[in-house]
């Protein structure tokens, strides 16, 4: 989801700087523009793959502190006893 989210977020920035670099013949914002869909229109997969990527890490690193918790929890009934 976090891929979708920044492929829509550089094509909602990058198309309306491009096209106000074109109204305003400004090169640089026009390039600005352009890089920011260009990066969504070849760079998509990744993008997409870089959120899946995120989101796993995510999952991965809260199960790992959910199993932290847990060996927490059985130390401290251990020790009570």
């Amino acid at each position: 989801m976090k891929g979708i989210k920044w492929s829509l977020t550089l094509l909602g920035a990058g198309v309306p700087l491009a096209l106000l670099g074109l109204a305003l013949n400004w090169e640089w914002l026009m390039l600005v523009g352009g890089g920011a869909v260009l990066t969504v229109v070849v760079g998509w997969p990744v993008l997409l793959l870089m959120g899946l990527a995120s989101e796993c890490l995510d999952s991965a690193v809260q199960s790992e502190r959910e199993k932290l918790r847990l060996q927490r929890e059985q130390q401290q009934r251990l020790l009570r006893y």
